[in-house]
């Protein structure tokens, strides 16, 4: 009897050596787990910070052109007056040699209504 005793001590024993190393293997797992959620998550959070710098560029970049674009449009706007007033003053002089007896400022007094 003692010898079946014993052997339950000794089944007992394993049994609980087994339980710890199953206890160990599962707590080394879950902090492996957590680690790498951790890992995970300092990963995804350095990828918002990059994007969301690299929208802010785009955004900054994108102000910049439509910037630079109004400025060229205005530009354009401005020789495009110049040119006018250029082609009218021109065109006025030209009249003028042509018809000295006339005044260019005035109106011709007609309706055409």
């Amino acid at each position: 009897m003692k010898r079946w005793q014993e052997k339950a001590k000794e089944a007992k024993a394993d049994a609980a050596k087994k339980l710890a190393a199953a206890e160990k293997k599962l707590a080394d797992h879950e902090q492996a787990l957590k680690d790498e959620l951790a890992r995970i998550d300092a990963e995804h959070a350095q990828a918002l910070k990059d994007q969301q710098k690299a929208f802010k560029d785009a955004a900054d970049a994108q102000a910049r052109a439509a910037a630079a674009a109004e400025a060229a449009r205005k530009r354009r706007e401005e020789e495009q007056v110049a040119s006018h007033k250029r082609q009218l003053a021109a065109r006025k002089a030209h009249f003028e040699g042509l018809h000295s007896a006339t005044w260019s400022e005035a109106t011709t007094g007609i309706s055409m209504l």
